[in-house]
């Protein structure tokens, strides 16, 4: 195999990650918003991408309404003792003391 072949096959790969990863672009923000509806943010993305309508359209939804159905990053620390105590994981005594620690 030449340098040149080499480089060419390089060249194409790197072409083809760069247009798949465009086409999926709405997906991938979605995934970054941590959206509960990115099943159906990667399937319309998937299916209607292609039409270049349908592709705008989802990168639209995803842009514009991110606050729809995302998930809350995370639970602060007395919030997940909350739940360690309500599902009986820790006992009272515990949970109080990690209250005490926590304020």
């Amino acid at each position: 195999m030449s340098y040149a072949h080499f480089m060419s096959l390089v060249g194409g790969i790197l072409i083809t990650t760069a247009c798949v990863a465009l086409y999926l672009l709405p997906t991938l923000i979605g995934i970054a918003q941590r959206r509960r509806d990115i099943v159906n943010v990667f399937v319309l993305n998937l299916f209607l991408g292609w039409t270049g309508i349908g592709w705008a359209g989802v990168l639209i939804w995803v842009c514009i309404m991110p606050s729809s159905g995302v998930q809350k990053a995370s639970n602060t620390p007395i919030e997940i003792a909350q739940k360690r105590y309500a599902s009986g994981e820790i006992s009272s005594a515990e949970y109080e003391e990690i209250k005490k620690n926590l304020t």
